[in-house]
């Protein structure tokens, strides 16, 4: 058996699958505040492809609106993590991007190369898989000596590592449906083309990305990125608006909805008890400072009457005092 990589390169260019298509896109992410903080914290990560495709603008959009960091997943080598082997197998692949600048970029692509493939071994070697292992030892062995030799890392890691990969691993059972129409290889050969099935599989789908952080915005999108921004504010502060008008006018039906039943249950009152509940006041001898602690007290409506005048009069002597009328949800809160 050939070289691993020539393996891979051959059958790779069978399903279109080029050697450089593993070697990470670098992008440069501007109007970041602490641009070495961010670079430390992600050294790494996978962007879908389609968002890819919309160009750098697109990036930078949904990077401000915090999406780029949701889904595709980003890849933190970090021990929050609850999977021991995940925490090291995305220690490794931001080791790898560290050490990229020691190598070319063929360098760092075989590296890359060596990580799926230790990731799709780890995968095939889950007990789903044991009852067939054995019809392919010796591509197994190869190529696990060829990992020996191009892995910069202990291949072997945590036995129960996650393989890598945004949200699918480098090899899973459909891959064997799908390229050989059976449930286990039957071939070295079947063997090689069900792994690089899983590699094109994720790449088709996603592209790992180094990205390098700056504080400063490219000049050539900067206007543009601006622009969208700005209109992006004006669009939600036009709906934050209009939110606001619907719960002034939910509130406002509320409130007349209140004061209806209230008018209701006055009407039902007899005189004694109308005189007890709302006594009445003097028009005349009430002052306008007076007034403006009543309006602030009692709607409208029930001023009307213990005043004996029309509300038509209170809001006019209001008007010409320079006095404040509660706007309507008041006496709904107040309640």
């Amino acid at each position: 058996m050939a070289d691993w990589l020539d393996v891979w390169s051959i059958l790779g260019k069978e399903q279109g699958l080029e050697i450089d298509m593993l070697e990470p896109v670098r992008l440069t992410v501007g109007g970041v505040k602490d641009p070495q903080k961010l670079s430390e914290l992600i050294p790494v990560m996978w962007v879908s492809s389609g968002l890819m495709d919309l160009g750098e603008l697109e990036i930078h959009k949904q990077f401000f609106l915090g999406n780029l960091f949701e889904e595709p997943l980003v890849f933190y080598p970090s021990d929050y993590l609850s999977n021991k082997g995940l925490q090291n197998t995305l220690g490794l692949l931001a080791q790898i991007v560290r050490d990229s600048k020691k190598g070319g970029a063929e360098s760092l692509a075989k590296q890359v190369l060596a990580l799926f493939t230790a990731a799709s071994m780890h995968e095939y070697g889950n007990w789903w898989r044991r009852d067939f292992r054995f019809q392919s030892s010796e591509a197994e062995r190869k190529i696990e000596d060829w990992l020996d030799k191009n892995c910069p890392f202990n291949f072997r890691w945590h036995l129960r590592s996650t393989t890598l990969g945004p949200d699918t691993a480098f090899l899973e059972y459909q891959d064997f449906k799908e390229v050989l129409g059976a449930e286990s290889p039957t071939t070295t050969r079947d063997f090689c083309k069900i792994i690089i099935a899983g590699h094109r599989r994720v790449l088709d789908q996603y592209q790992l990305v180094i990205p390098t952080f700056q504080y400063e915005f490219r000049r050539e999108f900067e206007s543009d990125l601006l622009d969208w921004w700005e209109d992006l504010q004006a669009r939600e502060e036009k709906a934050a608006v209009q939110r606001q008008a619907i719960r002034d006018a939910r509130a406002a039906k509320e409130q007349l909805h209140h004061e209806r039943l209230e008018q209701k249950r006055r009407a039902l009152l007899s005189p004694e008890k109308r005189k007890q509940e709302f006594p009445p006041l003097s028009w005349q001898n009430t002052t306008n400072e007076r007034l403006q602690e009543l309006l602030l007290e009692a709607p409208m409506t029930e001023l009307a009457v213990r005043f004996s005048v029309s509300e038509a009069a209170i809001r006019k002597r209001v008007k010409n005092a320079g006095l404040s009328i509660p706007k309507r949800g008041h006496w709904l809160k107040k309640d």
